[in-house]
């Protein structure tokens, strides 16, 4: 439900709208800031995308909203309704509890999730952007940061905030993403399958989580391409993939996903029965 709200802030009663403010700074997004709050009405936590309203903002929060509306799967962040008043939109989500992925790295002081580990998280990734890809939404900023992890290990998507909604065949035109993430056609500023794109980006993240760091020097990426040279092709360490124990079939996945061409890149429907996906993993969390 898309409401319009002349006074939205109650700095005294710390209400926004019908609600309670409990952290007006709690994170950073890529348009503005994210507020927690408690719905009185279920008394449970949301979070607030607060919005400036501007021209560059006002299509990417239309997209949002609508694949808000759309996407109703466990692994992604579920939307709840947005508000507005004259200056800002406010998108209003439930609160997924725990860290992102970037952050559990850190934690670990780099150290990767092993193999077993880290296809019980892939899995889960994987299911949530097959099924937005079905619902014709590209994600476009797949990433750690906007991939959370709970105590059970479940794993949440999360920021639609620079989706696009295509066909299949259509190409999108925006360059947007994070630089470490996206795909060479991306980093070209040409037009490009959103849904390829995709693909490019959770091998980074896949490769990221066995290896933890980037299989990319992301400068020298750039410069290749600028140039007219093919993008560098990721590292691989036989020290580290011996180190971290990273299987022959993970590094054979990750490659196929991190195809500089994208007609030569793996499908997600690829992906999901590649050999790597379909061992059985043992639980030792």
């Amino acid at each position: 439900m898309n409401k319009s709200v002349d006074l939205c802030y109650n700095p005294k009663s710390k209400k926004l709208w019908k609600y309670e403010i409990e952290d007006e700074n709690f994170a950073a997004g890529c348009f503005g800031k994210i507020i927690l709050a408690k719905d009185p009405n279920s008394n449970k936590q949301v979070v607030i995308k607060k919005i400036p309203k501007d021209y560059e903002s006002s299509t990417e929060v239309v997209k949002e909203i609508e694949a808000g509306k759309k996407l109703k799967h466990k692994n992604i962040s579920k939307f709840q309704e947005h508000f507005a008043n004259r200056d800002f939109d406010y998108l209003v989500f439930d609160r997924v509890q725990g860290s992102d992925l970037f952050s559990l790295i850190e934690k670990r002081k780099f150290t990767p999730f092993t193999d077993s580990e880290t296809r019980k998280i892939f899995k889960q990734i994987l299911k949530a952007v097959r099924y937005a890809h079905k619902h014709d939404i590209v994600h476009r900023d797949i990433k750690l940061e906007n991939i959370l992890m709970d105590s059970q290990k479940k794993i949440t998507l999360i920021d639609f905030g620079l989706c696009d909604i295509v066909k299949r065949g259509t190409q999108s035109e925006r360059f947007c993403g994070s630089i470490d993430y996206v795909a060479p056609e991306v980093l070209l500023k040409k037009s490009y399958d959103g849904f390829t794109a995709d693909c490019f980006s959770l091998g980074v993240v896949l490769y990221t989580l066995l290896f933890a760091e980037f299989p990319f020097v992301s400068k020298e990426r750039v410069q290749a391409l600028k140039a007219g040279l093919e993008s560098p092709k990721p590292i691989f360490s036989e020290t580290k993939i011996k180190k971290w124990n990273v299987s022959p079939l993970a590094k054979d996945l990750i490659c196929k996903m991190l195809r500089t061409k994208p007609e030569g890149r793996i499908t997600l429907e690829e992906v999901k029965n590649h050999p790597w996906l379909k061992k059985k993993t043992i639980t030792l969390w």
